[in-house]
Formats: C-alpha cells, sequence, structure tokens
C-alpha cells in the first residue's frame, strides 16, 4: 500500500509539473516550473510574429499580382509582344497542316466510294500522305511548344529584372516586411489592402515614359 502510494503521489506530482507554465506566481513568490519537452517554450521578448499576438509586432503582407501586371504595362506589352507572334505564327502553321490533313482524308474518303481501277495504289499514296502530315505536326508542335517556353521564359525573366527593384522599393517605402506573388502564394481570401500591383502598375508606366 505504501509503495502504490508513492507512486500515485509521483505521478500526480509529474502530470503537475508537465501542466505548469514555464513560470508561475503563487501568493506574490515567483516559482519556476521543470521545463517540459512536451510543451512549447514562448517567444522571445519582441519576436514578430503573423498571428499578431499581444506584444508581438505585426508583420505587413503585401502582395502583386505579377501577371496581371505584366499584361498591361508599358514595358510588359513590349515583352509579351514577341511571344504573342510566336504563338500566333505557331497557330496558323498548325491550321495549314490541320487543312492538309483534312484534305487527304477527304480524297481517301471519296476513293472509297469508288472501285475504279487504281484506286488501291491511289489510297495507299494518300495513307503515306497521311502518316507524313501526322509526323510532321507532331515534330512542328514539339518545336514551337520548345521555341514558345523559351521566349516565355525570357520574357518573364526580362520583367522580373524591370520590376523587382520597384516592387523592393515600394515595400521598404511603405514598410513592408514581405511581399507575395498573388497567383502563387496560396492566398484564398484577402481585403485587397495589401495589393500594390496597381500602384506598381503607374510607377513602371511612368518609368517606361521616362525612357
Amino acid at each position: 500500500m505504501k509503495q502504490d502510494a508513492i507512486r500515485l503521489i509521483s505521478g500526480i506530482a509529474l502530470a503537475c509539473a508537465l501542466a505548469w507554465p514555464a513560470v508561475v506566481r503563487a501568493e506574490g513568490a515567483v516559482i519556476s516550473a521543470p521545463s517540459s519537452p512536451y510543451r512549447a517554450e514562448p517567444p522571445p521578448v519582441g519576436a514578430k510574429s503573423i498571428l499578431g499576438r499581444p506584444g508581438d509586432r505585426l508583420e505587413r503582407l503585401g502582395m502583386v499580382d505579377m501577371e496581371k501586371l505584366m499584361v498591361n504595362s508599358v514595358p510588359g506589352k513590349k515583352l509579351l509582344a514577341p511571344l504573342n507572334e510566336l504563338v500566333q505564327s505557331a497557330r496558323a502553321e498548325v491550321e495549314r497542316i490541320e487543312g492538309d490533313i483534312r484534305q487527304v482524308r477527304d480524297q481517301a474518303v471519296n476513293l472509297t466510294k469508288t472501285s475504279a481501277p487504281g484506286n488501291e495504289q491511289a489510297l495507299a499514296g494518300l495513307q503515306r500522305q497521311y502518316d507524313k502530315d501526322l509526323a510532321d505536326m507532331e515534330r512542328f508542335e514539339a518545336e514551337a511548344r520548345q521555341k514558345i517556353e523559351k521566349q516565355r521564359y525570357q520574357s518573364l525573366s526580362e520583367f522580373n529584372h524591370l520590376a523587382m527593384p520597384l516592387i523592393q522599393a515600394l515595400g521598404k517605402e511603405k514598410g513592408y516586411t514581405m511581399i507575395f506573388r498573388k497567383q502563387e502564394s496560396g492566398l484564398l481570401y484577402s481585403d485587397d489592402s495589401g495589393d500594390l500591383t496597381e500602384e506598381l502598375l503607374t510607377r513602371l508606366n511612368t518609368q517606361a515614359g521616362a525612357k
């Protein structure tokens, strides 16, 4: 019985130690409780917190819609022009090859409606042309996709090079601690008070007009 009581008292004492805060005030005295690996320690004084707990300094967060900024700004439109030309050229070529494929297919369908001499040879020739056009289509699509992706990367890189100094300057000027890309931040809701897109759009266009 005595051993059971000792074990019970020890268990209660351990539970109390784990449940106590790091520092407990009792009757005007400060009692330090043992540290527990199961309890998170409080943040250091002056630490910044996005959650904004009492006594913490709030982070000021901003966001930028880079896609909107690029599509609507003067320098963005200029950088997108070569990319748009590539896309339009590729679309026109694809439509041309598709037209050739439809024409060959229609010719083959018409031949199958008659039993004139030489139809089999003609159908074999159309089949070879059809296979060639399909191969040309696949090869062209692969090459065009590679060219478009390369130009897209180049346009985005050059635009980021132009925009980043303005974003950093605006962040320091307005006291923002962090600025995120709106599309990639995982943001589901915002009251738009931290959306810097329109102001950056104005500054980009002003900078472009000054050159």
